[in-house]
């Protein structure tokens, strides 16, 4: 992996992700039964593999992906004054032979084009792991910091996942 990167096993070490080491895994939460792993960053950053409980199988994939886009497009409380939600990447990819909904966006702000110091950098990655929902999602949250964009992408590279 990533130098100063820890790559963390999740479900019975089926799941593999590295995190950079300025992240740190949360105590679990039993309250959040959903909630696999939860990870903070810098300055608010954060992260979650979560587990669904209501089934998905990969043909309803592209479904779910539209559902939660058209949600995102109605727009925010959150969203910067005088910015809208740019779509990076809405689309359904395949890695190591698996089907997920790669979903990524951030703010932009009225009248520019780079987004490289903007808040909110989030990636999804979805998918159907023995029926049910797998997400994992990484959110620069209020950093401002170009670095961590890049370090979500490449915990979000990292992601490996074994039947």
């Amino acid at each position: 992996g990533a130098s100063g990167a820890t790559t963390v096993s999740l479900l019975d070490s089926k799941l593999k992700l590295d995190i950079p080491s300025d992240f740190s895994r949360d105590p679990d939460d039993p309250k959040e039964p959903k909630t696999v792993a939860k990870f903070s960053g810098p300055d608010g950053a954060w992260g979650t593999v979560l587990r669904g409980m209501h089934g998905l199988t990969p043909d309803q994939l592209e479904g779910y992906l539209k559902k939660r886009v058209a949600e995102y497009n109605k727009g925010f409380k959150w969203l910067p004054k005088d910015s809208h939600l740019q779509w990076l990447k809405k689309e359904i990819v395949t890695i190591d032979g698996r089907k997920w909904a790669d979903w990524s966006f951030v703010p932009i702000m009225k009248g520019r084009k780079d987004y490289s110091h903007n808040p909110v950098y989030t990636r999804n990655l979805t998918t159907s792991y023995k029926g049910q929902l797998l997400e994992i999602n990484f959110t620069s949250n209020l950093n401002t910091d170009p670095k961590i964009k890049r370090e979500i992408d490449h915990i979000m590279d990292s992601v490996h996942l074994e039947e």
